[in-house]
């Protein structure tokens, strides 16, 4: 109950109607009451994206389902600043970041070829190309090759976990590190991170400290499943990389943390 009073807090009755109706009735939903244009659907957070129905993160952005705490900080942040989007999946998060005035530049990291295609088009439905950079590749301690599962009908469960690939595909993909991920950012702008890698959080982290620029981080907001990675010590390791705040949505053993650095 205290859940479906947050959504209709968050995004109006009218969405929180329109995701049951939807559960109920999908292809009625999609058929005859979807918000579309020329293919693309207006979401929950304001912006379009491409129609991806079959997809559970697309109808996560359509419907909310990734809470306020991350896009209210990117609309609210006042100080010229780059974005960098470990794990684009459709590029929610880039575009909700370049439509902020203060935003010079969005770094939209994407690994999958398929899903990063959808990436490609949502950004430029959005009119936000010279904002925002799309780049083929996962972030990992070392730049290369390497190779990510997959999982139909959920393209944000990617992973570069060795995990069973039964109900999806395994993809060669690119590999950036530290080294190439710093000639990327602007000069003398804030940067603010988010990483949503399904158990490679880890490494992505110690990658980000790693930038010769780390001494402007300001935010880091990333996922926490306890089947796969330690909320307490990727906390401690933010603490001793100057952050001090740290911001938490959702439950006990699968949370988002918003990671705040003075």
């Amino acid at each position: 109950m205290l859940r479906s009073l947050r959504k209709i807090r968050d995004f109006g009755l009218k969405t929180y109607i329109s995701r049951k109706i939807h559960d109920a009735a999908p292809s009625l939903y999609q058929d005859h009451l979807a918000r579309s244009q020329d293919g693309f659907v207006e979401t929950a957070y304001g912006v379009a994206m491409k129609e991806n129905w079959k997809d559970a993160t697309f109808r996560m952005c359509v419907f909310g389902s990734h809470g306020r705490m991350l896009s209210d900080y990117l609309g609210d942040f006042s100080k010229p600043f780059v974005f960098l989007d470990v794990g684009a999946n459709q590029g929610l998060y880039s575009l909700l970041a370049a439509r902020n005035r203060h935003c010079r530049k969005a770094v939209a990291f994407e690994p999958v070829q398929a899903t990063f295609e959808i990436l490609r088009k949502n950004i430029a439905h959005n009119d936000l190309s010279g904002v925002i950079s799309p780049v083929c590749a996962a972030v990992s301690d070392h730049a290369g090759a390497g190779e990510i599962r997959v999982f139909n009908g959920h393209s944000g469960a990617a992973s570069l976990r060795a995990v069973d690939v039964a109900n999806g595909t395994a993809e060669t993909i690119a590999l950036v590190a530290a080294g190439e991920i710093g000639p990327m950012i602007p000069e003398d702008v804030d940067i603010v991170v988010k990483i949503d890698v399904e158990g490679h959080e880890e490494t992505v982290i110690e990658e980000i400290l790693k930038l010769r620029q780390s001494n402007r981080l300001r935010a880091l907001f990333f996922e926490v499943d306890s089947r796969w990675v330690d909320g307490k010590h990727l906390e401690d390791r933010l603490r001793d990389g100057g952050f001090t705040d740290f911001r938490r949505l959702g439950r006990s053993e699968h949370y988002d943390v918003l990671a705040l650095h003075p």
